[in-house]
């Protein structure tokens, strides 16, 4: 055997090595370990969960599928900080019911953010911030109503930030400016109504939650049905209605597949 193919073997098991390593070292979102991983959902879900699913949701780098529709709320950056207020609040044992709070609260103060920084000018007439995602099934989960110079867009979310899902409808009211693009306007009155399936891996039967909210001189308004703790759960499908109350200003989405 020659040297040459000597030492060209001897690179190839080098790099083999190297790659093995790389692999064996993967790391996890926030610089979190297994370790860190397990203790968080066991805490919150004492009764089990899947955990090859968790560590794989919460492995690097950060994945949008991985989430539901949260980088559809935010983008890519903001879900990012919102799942790590997550796991920072749940990594120091703070209870479910408040990461629900800190978790709400993120997706509509950095879901705003992204939106400025998208839109600084309006949302042009034929943006695909008005169209639903490409689904294999007749659901949309964007839908739009029109009014004269008015318009409402109303949504229908799934999120996962594994120890929390939840569903969420919203509904948000725009005025066409001089430029022909839509800002988002306050209305006398925005209402939304919906409801979120709920299936619980360990029971037989999916069960239905409605949320509803309503809100007067509002740009947007949303409501949500959020599962932590205790038993993990999925949120398969979330439809609702919303718009401005006795006006053609109302339009009704879904997301998902119902049970």
């Amino acid at each position: 055997m020659s040297r040459l193919t000597v030492g060209i073997r001897s690179i190839v098991l080098a790099l083999v090595v190297v790659c093995g390593a790389v692999q064996a070292q993967a790391g996890y979102l926030f610089r979190l370990s297994e370790r860190d991983i397990d203790e968080v959902m066991t805490r919150y879900y004492p009764k089990g969960y899947d955990r090859a699913a968790a560590l794989e949701q919460m492995s690097e780098p950060f994945n949008c599928k991985n989430f539901g529709d949260l980088c559809r709320e935010v983008g890519e950056d903001y879900a990012v900080r919102v799942l790590e207020n997550a796991w920072t609040s749940a990594r120091k044992g703070f209870p479910i019911e408040m990461i629900d709070r800190v978790a709400q609260h993120d997706i509509d103060y950095y879901g705003q953010l992204w939106f400025d920084r998208l839109y600084p000018a309006g949302v042009p007439e034929k943006d695909p911030y008005w169209t639903p995602l490409a689904a294999a099934t007749s659901c949309s989960d964007t839908v739009t109503a029109d009014s004269g110079d008015f318009r409402i867009v109303h949504t229908s979310r799934r999120h996962s930030l594994v120890v929390l899902a939840w569903g969420r409808v919203k509904v948000e009211h725009f005025k066409r400016g001089l430029n022909g693009k839509y800002d988002a306007k306050r209305a006398d009155k925005l209402q939304v109504e919906g409801a979120v399936t709920v299936d619980e891996l360990s029971s037989l039967d999916p069960f239905t939650v409605q949320v509803a909210d309503a809100k007067e001189d509002a740009k947007r308004v949303a409501a949500s049905y959020i599962y932590g703790g205790l038993t993990i759960v999925k949120i398969p499908f979330v439809e609702g209605c919303g718009g401005v109350p006795g006006t053609a200003l109302w339009a009704c989405s879904c997301s998902g597949i119902q049970p």
